[in-house]
Formats: C-alpha cells, sequence, structure tokens
C-alpha cells in the first residue's frame, strides 16, 4: 500500500518536473556508447564525449544501456530506471527500522519517504540519486546482516553491494570501510569471535569489492594510464581538492578559475593549472569540514522540511543519551553504526568540496534520515505510552500517524504549488522545457541535420538533434567571433535560460535584430513554459528561404502572417507582415500584425525591459497610424499603469503618447 502511494506521488512528478538535466545527458550518451560498443574500444578517449568529458562511474549508464530505444525514448527509459529504485528503496528501509526497533518503525520510515518535495524531485529525473540511494541504503542492510550472521557469505554479500553503490557514485567506497572497521569493533569487542575468524571475513568483505570494482579500475588503467579509484580525478588531484577551501555558498568567486567566468571548479581546473590548495594545516582542514558540513546540513534541513529535521535530530539526542548513559552493547555499537554511516557522508562532501556545492548531494541521506525520525517517534512514544496509556498497542500506530499527518501539512506549500496547481501559469520553469518539441520540429523539417555541432548555454538540443554541443559565451561580440571562427554550426537560445544566465544574451531569443552573417530558421513561443525558443545558422549558405513565395498579394501575405502568429511561429508572422508594410508603411492591419507579435514575445516570456520595449514602440507605432482604435488605446494605458506600478518613472517617459 505504502509503495503504492509513493509510486502514485513520483508518476504524477514527472509531469511539471524535468526529466532531464544537464549531467544526464552525459549519462545517456555513454549508455548509447556502451550499447554500440565505442565504450569497450582501446581508443576511448574519457575526454572527448558529448559534453568533452566521459569521466563518469559506469553502473547507472549500464542499466540504462539496457534498455532497447535508448536513442530516442532516453528519458523516459531513466526515469523509469530511478522510480524503481526510488520505490525498491522502501524495502531496505523497511527492514532496518524492524532489525534497530520495530516492524512500526520500518512502515512509518516507508511513510516519511513517501511524499516530501526533496525525495521526490529527484526519484524520477535520469540522474543517478534515486540509484545510488537504493544502494547505500542497500549496503548498511548488508552490513547488519553480515554482523549478524557472522558467515563469509554474508561479508561477501556486504562488499558486493558496496561496490555496486561505488560503481554508481564514486563516493560510495567509503561504504567498505565504514562497515569493515564497524564488524571488527562488534565481532572482536563485543561478540569476542577469534582473531583469524574476524580475519578471514574482513579479507572476505574486502576481496567481494575489489572483485566486482576491478572491471572499473582495469577500465581507469587502461584508459588513463595509471591505476585509480575514481575517474573524475587523479589521485593526485584529490589531495589538491581536499586542500582546497572557498568559504560558503556565496564565497564561489574567490576560487581559482572563477574570475574566468567558469561555471564550476571542476571546469577551472580541467581548463587551466590544478588549482592551489589554499589550506596548509590540519586544523585549517578541520575547520573546513565542520564548516562545511553545517553548510551542508543546513542545506539539507531546508529541503527535506524543518519538521522531519526536528524529529530526525530529537532521535540522534536521545540515541547519544542512551549511549552514553550505558556500557557499550551490541545494540549500542549497532546504533552508533547507524548515526555514524549518516554522519560521514555529510563530513565527506565537505572534506571533497571547496564550498557547500548543491544540497542534492545529500540526497542518498533521506533515506536514513526518514528512518532516524521514525525510530525516534516510535521510541517516544512506547515511552511515553508506557507512562500513561499502561502499553496501549495503539499508542505506536496513533504516534505514526499523527507524524505523518503533521509532516504533510508542514510540507503543504510544496504541495499547494506543485500539486494542486498544475496549470501552464504554474508550471516549474527548467531548462530543457520546450526543446523537445523545438528539436522535434527542426529535425522533422530538415534545418538541422546530425552530427552538427549546436551552440547552446545547456546540452538539452544539442542531445535531442543527435550532435555536438558547445557552450554559449557571455557576449554578443563573443557569439559572433565563435560564429566567425567556426566554432559552432548552430546556434540555440531561449529566453528563460539567457534571463537567468546570459542576461547580455537576451536580445538573440527575439530576432529582431539579429547577429550580422547568422540567418533566422526557428522562432517559436511557447506558452505553456513561458518562454521563446529561437534557432541560428551561424554558416548560412545559398540564399535565405523565403517564408512564402514573393509573388503573394498583400492579403495573402497578412493571412499567412496571421497563422504563423496563430501558432506562435512569431520571426515568421514577422516576416511576413513586413512585406507588406515594405510596400505599404500606412497599413494598419500589417502594423496590428507586427504589434500583436511583440505582444506575444511580452506575454509568453520573462518579464524584463527587452520584451516590454519592443511592445511599447510596436504599439505607438500602431496607434500614430490608427489613433482611432479606442480598444488598443485603452489595453495600452492599463499595461502602462501596471508598468508605472512595478517601476515607477522607468517606462511611462519613454512611452508618452503626446
Amino acid at each position: 500500500m505504502i509503495i503504492a502511494i509513493g509510486f502514485g506521488f513520483r508518476i504524477s512528478t514527472t509531469l511539471f518536473t524535468p526529466l532531464l538535466y544537464p549531467d544526464s545527458v552525459q549519462y545517456l550518451y555513454l549508455a548509447q556508447e556502451i550499447q554500440n560498443g565505442s565504450f569497450f574500444h582501446a581508443d576511448y578517449n574519457l575526454d572527448q564525449g558529448f559534453l568533452h568529458s566521459r569521466r563518469l562511474p559506469p553502473l547507472y549508464p549500464f542499466l540504462l544501456a539496457l534498455a532497447p530505444g535508448l536513442t530516442n525514448y532516453g528519458e523516459y527509459i531513466g526515469a523509469w530506471i530511478s522510480i524503481l529504485f526510488s520505490l525498491a528503496t522502501f524495502l531496505p528501509a523497511f527492514w532496518l527500522g524492524r532489525r534497530l526497533d520495530s516492524p512500526a518503525a520500518g512502515l512509518l520510515a516507508a511513510g516519511l519517504m513517501t511524499f516530501p518535495w526533496f525525495i521526490l524531485r529527484y526519484a524520477s529525473p535520469v540522474l543517478t540519486e534515486a540509484t545510488f540511494t537504493f544502494f547505500f541504503t542497500l549496503a548498511l542492510v548488508m552490513g547488519y546482516r553480515a554482523m549478524d550472521r557472522k558467515t563469509a557469505g554474508a561479508f561477501a554479500l556486504a562488499g558486493a553491494f558496496s561496490s555496486l553503490a561505488y560503481l554508481t557514485r564514486d563516493v560510495g567506497i567509503t561504504t567498505v570501510f565504514v562497515t569493515g572497521f564497524f564488524a571488527a569493533v562488534r565481532l572482536a569487542l563485543l561478540d569476542r569471535i577469534p582473531w583469524r575468524r574476524l580475519g578471514l571475513f574482513l579479507a572476505v568483505l574486502f576481496a567481494a569489492f575489489s572483485l566486482c570494482s576491478f572491471p572499473y579500475w582495469l577500465h581507469l588503467r587502461v584508459h588513463t594510464g595509471h591505476w585509480g579509484l575514481s575517474s573524475q580525478v587523479g589521485n593526485r588531484t584529490l589531495g589538491e581538492y581536499i586542500m582546497l577551501y572557498g568559504g560558503s555558498r556565496l564565497d564561489r568567486d574567490r576560487l581559482p578559475g572563477r574570475e574566468e567566468g567558469t561555471d564550476s571548479l571542476e571546469e577551472a581546473t580541467r581548463t587551466g593549472e590544478p588549482a592551489e590548495p589554499s589550506l596548509k594545516s590540519l586544523p585549517a582542514l578541520a575547520f573546513k569540514v565542520l564548516a562545511l558540513s553545517g553548510d551542508y546540513a543546513a542545506a539539507f534541513n531546508k529541503k527535506f522540511g524543518w519538521f522531519l529535521s526536528s524529529i530526525l535530530l530529537l532521535s540522534l539526542a536521545s540515541s547519544l543519551v542512551g549511549m552514553f548513559r550505558r556500557a557499550p552493547t551490541r545494540p549500542t555499537v549497532d546504533e552508533l553504526y547507524f548515526w555514524v554511516w549518516i554522519l560521514h557522508f555529510l563530513a565527506l562532501y565537505a572534506l571533497l568540496t571547496p564550498y557547500m556545492v548543491d544540497e542534492r548531494y545529500l540526497y542518498p541521506l533521506t533515506a536514513p534520515a526518514a528512518l532516524a525520525g521514525a525510530l525516534g517517534v516510535v521510541r517516544l512514544a512506547r515511552r511515553v505510552g508506557g507512562r500513561w496509556f499502561a502499553n496501549s498497542p495503539g499508542v505506536i500506530p496513533l504516534a505514526s500517524g499523527l507524524v505523518i499527518v503533521t509532516a504533510f501539512v508542514t510540507l503543504w506549500p510544496d504541495f499547494k504549488i506543485h500539486y494542486l496547481r498544475m496549470s501552464p501559469k504554474t508550471l516549474e520553469l527548467k531548462y530543457a522545457s520546450g526543446y523537445r518539441k523545438a528539436a522535434r520540429f527542426v529535425r522533422e523539417h530538415g534545418l538541422i541535420p546530425p552530427g552538427k555541432t549546436i551552440m547552446a548555454r545547456k546540452p538539452f538540443v544539442a542531445y535531442y538533434l543527435r550532435g555536438q554541443f558547445e557552450l554559449l559565451p557571455k557576449t554578443v561580440k563573443e557569439v559572433e567571433q565563435a560564429a566567425v571562427q567556426g566554432k559552432a554550426d548552430f546556434l540555440a537560445v531561449d529566453t528563460f535560460t539567457l534571463a537567468m544566465t546570459r542576461p547580455l544574451l537576451l536580445p538573440l531569443a527575439y530576432p529582431d535584430q539579429p547577429v550580422p552573417g547568422v540567418r533566422v530558421i526557428y522562432n517559436q513561443v511557447f506558452p505553456e513554459y513561458r518562454r521563446v525558443i529561437t534557432f541560428y545558422d551561424l554558416k548560412p549558405s545559398g540564399p535565405e528561404p523565403s517564408c512564402s513565395s514573393e509573388h503573394r498579394t498583400a492579403a495573402q501575405h497578412l493571412r499567412a502572417a496571421g497563422l504563423y502568429l496563430e501558432q506562435g511561429r512569431i520571426y515568421e508572422g514577422l516576416v511576413e507582415a513586413r512585406k507588406v508594410l515594405a510596400q505599404n508603411p500606412e497599413d494598419v492591419t500589417a502594423r496590428g500584425l507586427v504589434m500583436d507579435a511583440y505582444r506575444q514575445y511580452y506575454l509568453h516570456s520573462p518579464s524584463g525591459p527587452i520584451p516590454l520595449s519592443l511592445f511599447i514602440t510596436t504599439i505607438k507605432d500602431y496607434l500614430e497610424v490608427n489613433p482611432d482604435d479606442r480598444q488598443v488605446q485603452q489595453q495600452f494605458e492599463k499595461m502602462m499603469r501596471l508598468v508605472e506600478e512595478v517601476a515607477p518613472g522607468v517606462y511611462m517617459k519613454k512611452s508618452n503618447m503626446h
């Protein structure tokens, strides 16, 4: 029942959240290379992939590669894989709850994993989050199982599943060491098994881990020339990362390479000299770990929800008090193993990153965190129930139900935004929105053939068009230089992405005055995503294709312009209307169509001075020719009053009708 409810929430989330992120495209391309066999070639270059890098852990792309139809339906295949692994995580969470306390704790943990927005947000995209969370939690389960059964087979399974976590994400390598350490402590000090037998168990644990991981290590040896544990950074560079500290997330500009406008430390170190370590002593390193652990914990608390985080902290406090008040026992070590499993992962990212990069890195802690909260609630209910209700069997279910309801109420703002108002105006805007439709139109009409290099801010359109990706520069001059130098064949821009990340390039999305020497081949308004998407041909050859026959009459041009505008193809509509204005500048209908074109630009784009100023200019031109149109005059005056309320004095002077 709980899994069915969780499945419903996860499926509904896919209706208004993206399935593709920039990392997703890398995984999908790597999976396609696994399918076609190029991944296994001796000349396979780790630094010449779709996004100039194939340095990714292999397990998740291999899972994607198992499915047919990856080229056309990759995002849907990846979404199903993520959803299934997210739901499968309920099972180890339930087992852990039953193992550490009772079935009620396991059921409550599964219930708390069904609906929090932070869990749902990354439960369906084509990312490693859901898959790694499953193997990360399952490795913890297998660690407990190995310590309970005390057999070589159980330790072999623990090592194998720790390897699967590591092969999904490199940071999973620590799971085998945490399991080995606590197995040694518990079996030697509490269970008092012979040292020879303990050594055998630990040897089997690490041997199984190494055996499962060896193909990956061999792959690194063949393609990098040296043995290593990660393809993303070398062993030497890893030490430099550890000793690098960039302060809080707001201090990113202090990092080496940020002054060059790079988007990440990885990009800065890959494109230039290795970053100079900023920490010179162990106390400074300890301060970095503590400071960034606090930053990551605060970010996790914000996303996970204050109520769930509160019961998590209460559970941690009660566990620590209980451990210090009694002598070390087997349950005490088991409890400590669970909390170290959570806290070591938090400290690990604080150690390996120079600043708090993204709360998404802590997504694998959602299952253990939900379980920790469930343990605290069940134990508190048992204590209170035993004192007030004489151990009534209904106390724990009642407390669990109250916690579920309270958690849902505290997360209500997210549900109100994302679930109850599923309309075009409240869709969550993401960088990929609209590009699949745009790419399908361009591909079906033969405007961009496969294999071409496409310059864009994000790699989605290059993936959909089966081309190569080139990063969009920051200024129009740099775009012109890139076009002259032949760095790319086509340019893809949209109003949302440019407004968020490249504001100086925003006029390119409205091709009223495009870059000299390039040609607009596609321009479309997407009202449901509030964005305009425009494609340019950076290497046009031959005469520019006409949107319609030059022998059409003015009425035919106007009719074609109206049809284009109805379809959201603004640029083509403007071309048709301006052909009429070139012959008759006073044509009221043509001016009205031009005004309507810019009105669509303004209404269906991120608000800002560029679409608004274009709209004001065109509506003024229209009213100067046709001053008797009272309906347009009233609409214009109403709009200007609204603008004046938002930005007093900014546009009213520019648009003074007299």
